[in-house]
């Protein structure tokens, strides 16, 4: 198990939920670890996500296919937005614009050239 999946279990555990997991399969309509994060650090009281949906401006959603965040997630989150778009990175995990900066500059370029064209 990588660091970052140790941290997570051990967050978890203060939750009840029994493994990450468990934990993706609980939150599924509400971001996996992003939310957890979030309501470790916010007290459990903020949910954001209609909020996103009154969101007008192109919005790009990137995912690594490594990440240990499910890409169903990420998805899930462009899809709140009213012109969310989702890309995967391949072969990159959390941090696709370090691990793979060629794929990740190319989709960014795309993604703001088709957004300028749409003003």
């Amino acid at each position: 198990m990588g660091k970052e999946l140790q941290f997570y279990e051990a967050a978890l555990k203060t939750t009840g939920v029994k493994s990450p997991e468990d934990a993706i399969l609980e939150v599924k309509d509400a971001g996996g670890w992003m939310v957890h994060a979030m309501y470790f650090s916010l007290g459990l009281k903020y949910d954001f996500r209609d909020e996103l949906k009154k969101v007008k401006a192109p919005v790009l959603v990137l995912h690594g296919e490594k990440d240990v965040m499910p890409s169903s997630v990420s998805q899930k989150y462009a899809d709140y937005f009213l012109a969310g778009k989702f890309k995967l990175i391949p072969g990159a995990s959390h941090f696709p614009f370090s691990e793979k900066p060629e794929e990740f500059s190319g989709v960014v370029a795309a993604f703001l050239k088709n957004s300028r064209s749409l003003e």
